[in-house]
C-alpha cells in the first residue's frame, strides 16, 4: 500500500498557520479593548472622587475661588479624558470585529482545505481497495489457470 500524499499539503499547512496567527491577533485586540475599558473605569473613579472632594469642600464652606477653579479644571479634564477614552474603546471594538472577521475567513479557508484533504484521502482509500481487488483477482485467476 502506497503512502497517501495530499497534493496541496503545503497550502493546507499555510492556512493552518494563518488561522493561528489570526487567533493571536484577535486575542491581542481583545486584550487591548479590555485595557481600554479598565482605563475608562479608572477615569470614571477619579472623576467621581474629584466630584466628591469638591462637594465635601463646598458643604464645609472651605472653598475659595482658586480652589473652585482648580476643582472645575480637574473635573473638566476627567470629562475630556473620558471622551477620549470612549473614542479609543470604539476604535478597539472595531479592531476586535475586524480581527473576528479575519479569523472567520481564515477558519473557513482551513476548513475548505481540510475537506479537500478528507475527500482526497477517501478517494485514495477507494483506489487502494480497487487495486487490492484487482491484485486478488489476478492471483485467483493465475491459480485457477495453473490448477
Amino acid at each position: 500500500m502506497a503512502k497517501f500524499d495530499f497534493p496541496m499539503e503545503q497550502v493546507f499547512q499555510v492556512k493552518k498557520k494563518l488561522e493561528k496567527q489570526k487567533q493571536l491577533e484577535l486575542g491581542k485586540a481583545m486584550q487591548t479593548l479590555s485595557k481600554s475599558q479598565e482605563r475608562l473605569l479608572e477615569i470614571e473613579g477619579q472623576l467621581h472622587e474629584a466630584n466628591q472632594r469638591f462637594q465635601i469642600n463646598l458643604s464645609t464652606g472651605r472653598v475659595n475661588s482658586s480652589e473652585m477653579k482648580s476643582a472645575h479644571e480637574r473635573i473638566r479634564y476627567f470629562h475630556q479624558a473620558m471622551t477620549e477614552q470612549k473614542k479609543l474603546i470604539r476604535q478597539d471594538k472595531l479592531k476586535v470585529e475586524q480581527a473576528k472577521e479575519a479569523l472567520k475567513t481564515a477558519l473557513q479557508d482551513r476548513k475548505i482545505f481540510e475537506s479537500l484533504k478528507e475527500k482526497a484521502f477517501e478517494s485514495y482509500i477507494e483506489n487502494e481497495k480497487l487495486e487490492e481487488a484487482k491484485r486478488l483477482d489476478e492471483i485467483v485467476s493465475y491459480k485457477y489457470r495453473n490448477s
